[in-house]
């Protein structure tokens, strides 16, 4: 298993000499660090060992530019989903969101509650942030992870946007969504355009024993 992720560190620093015309049009490679920084939940265990094979292989693809965004992959709770997207983000820098976390920080941005630091001047002050302003973020992370869709049966109108927006803003660019659902579910709980955009990446099934249980 550790072999595979060196694999998909290698086609990540392959993918860098290539030019636009050697990869199909639409299929974004990722620089990865082989070094990684945990930013994101801190708390839970993460190893490139863990994540399964077939997924180690749509990253492979995915970081070489040989296969579209987004990954979609789905399984069973506590087979590791989340760990293994962590891994990504570890290695490829980016932002975490769960749906529900994303939807709550733009309606705080909405009300004007909410405050970031912004490090922009050298040292860490905290400013007034806007809708608009974590949109942009979305757009301009190098990888974004969105976990939990689908965790509903029934969603509000603030939760659909939400999620149409992040797949339409990061169309083409490094997505990773996380789901317990299959894309059929997730038609039958947002539409068919929510779960078309996601068939159009990379879909990878997820299975196993619950690693929570086994511990």
């Amino acid at each position: 298993p550790a072999d595979m992720w060196d694999q998909v560190l290698r086609a990540s620093q392959q993918s860098l000499g290539s030019t636009p015309t050697s990869r199909r049009s639409g299929l974004a490679a990722v620089r990865l660090s082989r070094e990684p920084q945990a930013r994101h939940l801190l708390g839970l265990t993460r190893k490139a060992a863990l994540i399964p094979g077939p997924l180690r292989e749509a990253l492979r693809a995915l970081v070489q530019g040989e296969a579209p965004w987004p990954l979609f992959f789905w399984g069973p709770a506590g087979v590791g989903n989340t760990c293994a997207a962590l891994v990504l983000l570890d290695h490829a820098g980016g932002d975490y969101w769960t749906v529900a976390g994303l939807c709550e920080v733009l309606v705080e941005a909405q009300h004007g509650r909410l405050w970031w630091l912004d490090y922009s001047s050298g040292v860490g002050e905290s400013r007034k942030v806007g809708v608009p302003q974590v949109w942009r973020r979305v757009v301009a992370a190098s990888a974004v992870v969105l976990d939990e869709i689908g965790c509903r049966e029934k969603v509000t109108d603030h939760h659909y946007e939400t999620v149409k927006r992040v797949l339409d803003e990061r169309h083409g660019r490094p997505l990773v969504v996380l789901s317990n659902a299959d894309l059929q579910t997730l038609a039958a709980i947002y539409d068919d355009r929510v779960a078309s955009r996601l068939a159009a990446g990379t879909v990878v099934l997820v299975n196993g024993p619950d690693r929570r249980l086994a511990r």
